[in-house]
């Protein structure tokens, strides 16, 4: 479950509150970890929101962690900012390769109706777009 909020203030608690009992009441175990895009650390406000969860974790959202290493390192207009972090994404994010087998299944059904039949895999990945990978 994802929820995303815009406002900060007394409306997370009942929003909490709300959280934690559709879980009671739909029997489903607690989460094992909830994602946060600031106060992760030490004493917390979300473990206070979510105070029936006994040993949840609280860790900083991916995107947040990332902005924080890359600020540490440099500023987004040196030259190799751009690099850094593609590689920094790759580091931390990987296809699942059971998906990534499906859809080069997928494509190359779908090339082979336009009578297009890639030899290798790298020549088949060549028609996968950006877009593609994303859906998966």
């Amino acid at each position: 479950m994802s929820v995303i909020t815009a406002a900060e203030g007394h409306g997370l608690a009942s929003m909490a509150e709300g959280i934690m009992t559709r879980y009671r009441e739909a029997g489903m175990d607690i989460p094992p970890i909830v994602y946060v895009d600031r106060d992760c650390c030490g004493t917390s406000s979300v473990r206070n929101l979510f105070h029936c969860w006994q040993g949840i974790n609280i860790r900083l959202d991916i995107w947040h962690f990332m902005r924080r290493i890359s600020v540490g390192c440099s500023t987004d207009s040196h030259p190799m900012y751009g690099l850094f972090m593609n590689h920094l994404s790759r580091c931390i994010f990987m296809w699942d390769s059971g998906d990534l087998e499906l859809l080069k299944t997928a494509k190359r059904q779908e090339l082979g109706q336009k009578l297009m039949y890639p030899q290798t895999d790298a020549d088949l990945e060549k028609f996968i777009s950006k877009n593609e990978l994303a859906l998966h």
